[in-house]
């Protein structure tokens, strides 16, 4: 008489192979949740770095005396100048450095502040008194680029 009591193998196999798919399909669905969650994290953080370049930028050239502003390297170097209290001006210039993905302020000449990190393209364009400024942040994640556009249109003051 058989006993009733133990499994078959064939019913251990079926659960195991039950129990694999549960395990990869949960696997699968943490490995791409933790993915997502990366990805978003670093276009937020692009988001916010590339934006307080962008407001930093704007604040400074809205002060720009319309007729110093000059635009070099086809629109990837600005120059401009802020008048200060004293009747004079200062001159301020910003420039995207290619090698090292990072937007720099100069001022005084020959002074450096980075404003920006893992930027690939910054744009200047001037038609009339609006000026655009285009920027774009990329970084990579496992091999994969991830990219963010901002565009700012300026209305000149001075």
């Amino acid at each position: 008489m058989k006993n009733k009591d133990s499994f078959t193998l064939i019913e251990i196999l079926v659960a195991i192979f039950i129990l694999s798919l549960i395990i990869i399909c949960a696997t699968s669905i943490l490995y791409l949740g933790d993915l997502n969650w990366r990805r978003d994290s670093i276009l937020l953080e692009l988001q916010q770095k590339a934006r307080i370049a962008m407001d930093r930028m704007s604040r400074e050239l809205r002060q720009a005396q319309g007729s110093s502003i000059t635009i070099s390297n086809e629109g990837k170097n600005i120059s401009f100048s802020i008048p200060d209290l004293l009747g004079g001006a200062y001159d301020i210039n910003y420039y995207l450095d290619i090698n090292s993905n990072q937007i720099i302020r100069e001022y005084p000449a020959g002074t450096t502040q980075i404003l920006g990190n893992n930027i690939s393209s910054l744009n200047f364009s001037l038609s009339g008194d609006t000026l655009t400024i285009t920027l774009q942040a990329s970084k990579s994640l496992r091999g994969n680029p991830l990219s963010l556009s901002l565009k700012e249109k300026i209305k000149l003051r001075n």
